[in-house]
């Protein structure tokens, strides 16, 4: 599993907006993560991603957009494994 996020990885780290990444498990500890996301807050990502998921039971798990003005975060559960993906807007 580890070899497949890293390569899924390595190709979205090629998308020029795309600042970082960071992917949990269902304990919200971390997976793997690019060197500029902080591993700690892992967590917080998993936690934003199971909340969200309880708005609207037995469909797919929502993908939740944070915007800034200059900077955007994406958040995904898919399986057991939480994404959030950090972005220049």
């Amino acid at each position: 599993m580890e070899a497949n996020l890293k390569a899924e990885f390595d190709e979205l780290m090629k998308n020029e907006n795309v600042t970082g990444y960071i992917a949990t498990n269902d304990n919200g500890l971390c997976l793997m993560a690019s060197p500029n996301v902080n591993e700690e807050l892992s967590g917080v990502w998993y936690s934003i991603a199971r909340l969200a998921s309880q708005i609207e039971s037995g469909g797919e798990d929502p993908l939740i957009n944070f915007q800034g003005e200059t900077k955007q975060c994406l958040i995904k559960k898919e399986d057991s494994v939480t994404t959030t993906v950090f972005m220049n807007r």
